[in-house]
């Protein structure tokens, strides 16, 4: 019987944007009650800690010892989602890293593990997979109106759009474009595909060659052994407008999740539809989904194993292009 009265005890780790989003979304959660929060920055901290008057912590080892903790969010730079997650683990702490769940696959291997030791949930926060929309599009995929999905085609361009800060600080981020936004448009392809195996990737990335820093544009073809394939393509300056695509082509017909539309052939003419789609707040149902996966002990969307594959396809595509040669993923 799923339990809908029982509360828990959650923190968040890491104060940025995406931390202050992850708390707005446990205040609106009534099964939630934020217990502290943490920042190596002593005036984040404290700041974030007096909206919502809870004990700011400047060490996030020391918000893992909270009495009852059972969930963490994980919202710093990249570079140290796994040693959260891990230490997290093993006080016995449920976590949800934002996306990418970490940034090598040796990194999401010892992250799954210390998750599966402790008996604890690992969740990555994508929460495009959480839209209406892409709910939606799901659902017609799986009901098999599409035919077999055996290509997926997906980018995230943007002409403007360098955040800069530890993003562009490949020790922090781990990647450019590709890590922080080609990864949404990825695992929301992959995962309307059916989440296969992957096994191989041919990829380019272009970009400065100094030191620390990361691609200006990245593009790789991934194929599975299902025998499907998935172009992807991410840039935060491209020499092009501002897009986001993600389009499958099955054997019965098409879809694009951006804008959401279904192509078919309906009595021997191509015909387009548009679905009228009532959006939710995907943070929000992003957060509500982690929270009852740990109360009721159910398996989160995407777990711990969905973003570890996630992250080796994101790793080939640079291993890809510093060998100039296509790479095996395993």
């Amino acid at each position: 019987m799923t339990d809908k009265t029982s509360k828990i005890k959650v923190g968040v780790i890491g104060l940025g944007w995406a931390g202050r989003e992850h708390l707005k979304k446990y205040a609106a959660n009534s099964r939630a009650e934020i217990v502290g929060v943490a920042d190596t920055v002593r005036e984040t901290a404290d700041s974030v800690a007096g909206v919502y008057g809870v004990k700011a912590f400047y060490d996030p080892q020391e918000l893992l010892e909270v009495k009852d903790l059972r969930a963490v969010s994980v919202c710093t730079p990249n570079a140290f989602h796994a040693p959260l997650a891990i230490a997290a683990a093993r006080k016995g702490v449920s976590a949800m890293t934002e996306k990418p769940m970490c940034t090598t696959s040796e990194e999401g291997r010892r992250m799954v593990e210390a998750a599966e030791r402790a008996g604890t949930k690992l969740m990555v926060a994508v929460c495009r997979r959480f839209e209406a929309g892409s709910v939606y599009l799901k659902k017609v995929v799986e009901s098999g109106y599409l035919g077999t999905i055996n290509y997926g085609r997906c980018h995230w361009l943007r002409h403007n759009g360098n955040p800069g800060r530890w993003f562009a600080q490949k020790n922090l981020s781990g990647g450019g474009p590709m890590l922080d936004i080609g990864v949404h448009l990825l695992d929301l392809t992959w995962w309307f595909m059916g989440s296969p195996k992957p096994i191989h990737c041919l990829a380019r990335y272009f970009g400065s060659k100094e030191e620390n820093a990361v691609e200006d544009i990245a593009i790789g073809a991934i194929t599975f052994e299902t025998g499907q394939i998935i172009h992807v393509g991410a840039s935060w300056i491209a020499g092009w407008k501002g897009e986001t695509a993600s389009i499958l082509v099955g054997d019965k017909g098409g879809a694009s999740r951006y804008p959401l539309e279904i192509y078919k052939d309906i009595e021997g003419t191509p015909t387009s539809m548009t679905p009228e789609i009532r959006e939710v707040d995907s943070f929000q149902a992003e957060v509500d989904h982690f929270v009852d996966c740990v109360i009721n002990d159910k398996t989160p969307i995407p777990n711990g194993v969905e973003g570890w594959n996630v992250v080796k396809m994101l790793e080939a595509v640079y291993k890809s292009s510093d060998k100039n040669a296509p790479v095996r993923i395993t």
